[in-house]
Formats: C-alpha cells, sequence, structure tokens
C-alpha cells in the first residue's frame, strides 16, 4: 500500500481542494489515487470554444487579424479538441465533468467542431449544468438531442440564446424532467427574439416539469409562456422585453418567488410599470432580491408606485436599482434614501445616483441610511463635479465593517478611489471594482503591505460565474449591469494599470 492509499480519501479531497491550481495539476502525475482526485477537482467545470470573443466582436484567426489573436485562437480551440476527444475515450474522465461551457464566436460555421461536440455530450453521464454563450454558431436542435440522450436525467441547468431555440427543440426538450433552472438570454443575431424563436420557446417550456425554480426569458416570449409554467418559480428574470402588460398577470401566479430581476429599455415600459406596482403592490411577499435595470431610453421620473411596491417586501435582502435618471432628477432619491432604512435584512445593496454636483450632504445622506451591516455594495455615480474629498467616502466605507465587495460605475470619472481604498481600507474588502476592471486586494509577501491583484481580464470579466467570485451574492450584485457588454461598466476603457502603493 503507497502512502498515498493510507490516508482517507476524503481527507485528500479537502487536502487537494485547498492547494493552488498549478499544484492541483502536478498531482495528476503523482498517483493512481492523487490523479483521480485532481482530475474530478480540476475537469468538474470544462469550457469549450469555438473562435475567440473580443470586446469589440469575435475574431477569425486569419492573417488579417492580429497575430496574437490568431495564436490563442489555434491553442484554446487545440485545447478544446483534446477535451472533447478525451470525453470520447475516457469513461473516467467524462464522468467527472459536472459543468460544461461552450463560448461559440467562431467566424465560420464550425462544422467539425460541432460534430466533435454532439459526439461528447453523449458520454457525459454527470452533467448538471450546460451553458451556450454566442451564436456563432448557434446551439440547434441535434446538440440538444445528444444532451437530452447523455444526460437528460440529471440536467439540472440549460443556459442558452433564445434566439437558438425554434419548435423542433421541444421534443428533446421534454426529456430534461430535472431541470431546476432554464436561461433564455438575449443573443447576438435576433435581437428582440424573432416570432420563429419565440414560437420555441413556447413550444419548449410548455413541456417544462415540474421541477423548474428559476427562469430566464428575454424579449416578449415570456407572454406567451402557459401560468402553469410559473407556479413553481422561485426566481424570475425579465430581459429587455418590449411590452409589460401582462406582468401583473404573472407577479400574481408565482406564489413562491423570491427573487425578481427585470432589465429593461423601451420607451413605453415606466407607464406600464407603474400601474403593475401600483395594482400589485402586495404580490410576491416573500421576495428577498430585487433587481431592476433601466437604460436606453427607458427612465423612470416618478417613483411612488415603485416605493409602494417595495415597502411590503419586508425580507429584502438584496437590491439592486438602477432608474437611468439625469441631473435634473435628482430630487427623486430623497424617498430612496428613506426607503433603504425598512429593510432590515438589507446585505447586498445596488443603486445609481445621479446630479450636477456630489455634495458631503449627499454623501451624508448616503452614510445615514446605507445599511451599516451591508457585506456588498455598488454605487453608479453620473456626476460632473464633486467637493467631496476622497477620505471623507474612506470614512463612510470604514463604517461598513462587513463589507467584502465594492464596486464603483463611475460615469465622468469623477471618483476614482483605487488607491485611497487600497491604503485605508475597511478590515473586511476583499474585491474592488472600478467600472470593468476588478482586482483583489492581497498582501505583499515581503512588505505585508497591502496589493492589488492584476485585473481580471476582459474575458473573465465577461463569462464571470459565481465561482470566480466565490460568492453569490457578488454574482448577483454585478449581473446584468453589463446589458452593453463591458461598455456599459463605466468609465469602459481604455485599460488601467494596477495603483501601486506609494512608498
Amino acid at each position: 500500500m503507497s502512502y498515498a492509499d493510507r490516508i482517507p480519501l476524503e481527507l485528500w479531497h479537502l487536502i487537494l481542494q485547498s492547494i493552488p491550481r498549478d499544484d492541483q495539476r502536478n498531482c495528476l502525475h503523482v498517483s493512481r489515487t492523487l490523479h483521480s482526485i485532481a482530475q474530478a477537482i480540476l475537469f468538474a467545470r470544462v469550457t469549450i470554444t469555438f473562435g475567440l470573443w473580443r470586446v469589440q466582436g469575435p475574431t477569425t484567426g486569419t492573417d488579417e487579424d492580429d497575430p496574437d489573436d490568431a495564436h490563442e485562437l489555434e491553442r484554446h480551440e487545440t485545447i478544446s479538441w483534446q477535451i472533447l476527444r478525451h470525453i470520447t475515450k475516457d469513461p473516467e474522465f467524462a464522468g467527472v465533468i459536472k459543468k460544461l461551457y461552450v463560448r461559440s464566436y467562431a467566424a465560420g460555421y464550425a462544422v467539425f467542431q460541432l460534430r466533435h461536440l454532439e459526439e461528447a455530450l453523449l458520454r457525459l453521464p454527470n452533467l448538471s449544468s450546460f451553458v451556450w454563450d454566442g451564436d456563432l454558431p448557434r446551439f440547434h436542435s441535434k446538440m440538444l438531442e445528444s444532451l437530452a440522450k447523455g444526460s437528460g436525467s440529471v440536467l439540472t441547468e440549460l443556459r442558452v440564446s433564445i434566439s437558438s431555440l425554434s419548435t423542433a427543440h421541444a421534443a428533446h426538450f421534454s426529456k430534461l424532467q430535472k431541470l431546476r433552472s432554464v436561461v433564455l438570454n438575449l443573443g447576438f443575431i435576433d435581437n428582440p427574439p424573432s416570432a420563429f424563436a419565440v414560437a420555441g420557446v413556447r413550444a419548449c417550456l410548455t413541456l417544462s416539469p415540474s421541477t423548474l425554480r428559476a427562469l430566464h426569458v428575454a424579449g416578449d416570449a415570456i407572454w406567451n409562456i402557459p401560468m402553469r409554467s410559473f407556479v413553481n418559480l422561485q426566481e424570475l428574470v425579465l430581459q429587455d422585453p418590449e411590452t409589460l402588460n401582462a406582468l401583473g398577470l404573472v407577479l400574481r401566479h408565482c406564489a413562491q418567488l423570491t427573487s425578481f430581476a427585470l432589465v429593461v429599455s423601451s420607451l413605453f415600459a415606466p407607464r406600464q410599470l407603474y400601474r403593475v406596482f401600483e395594482e400589485n403592490a402586495d404580490a410576491v411577499p416573500e421576495l428577498t432580491s430585487f433587481k431592476l435595470i433601466m437604460y436606453g431610453d427607458c427612465f423612470m421620473q416618478h417613483t411612488e408606485e415603485l416605493l409602494r411596491f417595495l415597502r411590503g417586501k419586508k425580507w429584502l435582502r438584496r437590491l439592486d436599482v438602477e432608474l437611468n435618471l439625469d441631473s435634473a432628477d435628482e430630487g427623486e432619491y430623497t424617498q430612496w434614501y428613506e426607503l433603504l432604512s425598512e429593510f432590515p435584512k438589507l446585505e447586498v445593496l445596488g443603486m445609481g445616483i445621479c446630479g450636477h454636483t456630489f455634495t458631503t450632504d449627499i454623501l451624508a445622506r448616503l452614510d445615514e441610511n446605507i445599511p451599516p451591516g451591508v457585506c456588498a455594495l455598488l454605487l453608479l455615480l453620473d456626476f460632473a463635479h464633486t467637493d467631496v474629498a476622497p477620505a471623507e467616502w474612506i470614512d463612510v466605507f470604514h463604517k461598513r465593517t462587513g463589507m467584502r465587495y465594492l464596486h464603483i460605475l463611475d460615469r465622468l470619472e469623477m471618483f476614482d478611489l483605487k488607491q485611497q481604498l487600497l491604503e485605508d481600507h475597511p478590515d473586511a474588502l476583499e474585491l474592488v471594482g472600478y467600472g470593468p476592471h476588478l482586482r483583489w486586494i492581497e498582501r505583499d509577501p515581503e512588505t505585508g503591505s497591502p496589493v492589488y491583484s492584476p485585473r481580471w481580464t476582459d474575458t473573465k470579466v465577461r463569462f464571470r460565474t459565481v465561482e470566480d467570485f466565490g460568492c453569490k451574492d457578488w454574482d448577483w450584485l454585478l449581473r446584468y449591469r453589463d446589458w452593453a457588454e463591458l461598455f456599459s461598466l463605466h468609465p469602459g476603457f481604455p485599460k488601467m494599470q494596477a495603483p501601486q502603493i506609494q512608498q
């Protein structure tokens, strides 16, 4: 018996989970026992790439592109091919994969890659989550057929572009009888979703299992879904619907709903929302998470009905609201400040504030009403001037002793607090975001001084997961704030250099 075999497998699993990823990879070559454990940890989540995602769009890898892009494209697609081949050849390897992510941003049809993926999906008996991001190429019915055959009895999460669905998917969708979460995002090709896609959504979700608890639907497809599909929902997300007249009916059918998010850009949405919130103030009383993101032509200038709707939600723990107002509407925020104190359980808060000049009075009002127990805070600030010193902001943050994540979206770049936060941050603070730039606060191993980690790459921010944050609340707080990808995370680009401590 080897030394490794003398230690219980459960203990080895805990040990390997706690070591750096490079060390986990090394364990693949130590012994058969450690190989099996390390393999199960390293490949529980797998990403397959078709093409390369870039902020400005997909790349082709041809001579016309940047040579670095071409090299990276070759590297990613080689790794993807090796993974897919290994899945089809090694049942033990295939059995450890629990989550599969596909990033589909190829310049062509990627026929051969798709066929390899279809074959691999037939051999993933323990796959619980499948995510397809992108429309180049699209997720198609043959892919869903392979998914249903290979893991239809265990799959609990399905995320695809709504534009890829059709009535041809329905027969295979009906075989996914353990689904708990279905996410149908807006695609880049059909926005809003075509009538063809809307018919596909209805055909599929009409056959959704009773296990469904979370639903994210883009466009107006939501209004074509049978009401019985909402009865057991605990989480509902509506992304860019053109009309909201039937929202009240949906909310009244969601008796068990605890999380609701609405991302909307239609100019006509506010008028419809006034009536929905007024007539359904007592709906979804168990709500613990509420997110309302308005952008584009959409803004809510009068908030009385929304405030009345929220006041009855005493269990709210997560709240994120962006009404897309401008400086002329800054008086509307007075009621919002007072509302925050009515949620004793509030721990995760996102809010947008605008005006001409950010004054010490506004900061004092924020300080008075932002709950002292908040652990994650996102502020979208839209001010042309400020007379508040950075040290005054730091004093406010220090009073939130449990705050671990702070993110500032600074439209006009008036509130650059990165250096001050690094030098004098609350003890609990771990992650700082400024626009699309996220960095961990770490310690220099030699001096013990605080330093920022390298910024998250654009790709990591764009495709971020709960595992990247290490916290579901933090992932929820930033979700849907990038409605126009990274460009909507002000101040956007160009990239900043990591701030250094001045000696």
